[in-house]
């Protein structure tokens, strides 16, 4: 469902939106829908996308310690906020159904604290 390219056309994410099929909006991955809801990401890595990330991956094979600092953050920050769009995605879909379900908890980026460095013994 969040794919880019286009050719999804399912967008439940959309403040104003509605459960109805209405063209595909978001380019450019999750930050987009990130940026939509408010969840963001710290600034020294909010400008990395996927070609950044194998560049880092390249610059971490050969050697650079901390070019794997930012990718692992990278790659934290993707998984922790998919969490967050995941219930936020939910919560709105029920709520525009009008389905009586509890509304899922919605992580912060606050709410997943790692020392990156120390995860990886650095």
């Amino acid at each position: 469902m969040w794919a880019t390219g286009g050719a999804h056309r399912s967008n439940l994410l959309l403040k104003s939106g509605t459960l109805k099929d209405e063209p595909f909006k978001y380019w450019g991955g999750l930050k987009s829908l990130e940026d939509e809801v408010g969840i963001g990401r710290p600034q020294h890595i909010k400008d990395l996308d996927g070609s950044r990330a194998a560049w880092l991956w390249r610059h971490w094979r050969l050697g650079d310690r901390a070019a794997l600092v930012k990718l692992v953050e990278y790659n934290l920050y993707d998984t922790v906020n998919l969490r967050a769009l995941a219930a936020i995605g939910f919560n709105r879909m029920v709520q525009k159904s009008g389905f009586t379900h509890a509304p899922l908890p919605v992580s912060h980026r606050g709410d997943v604290l790692y020392d990156v460095r120390r995860l990886l013994s650095l």
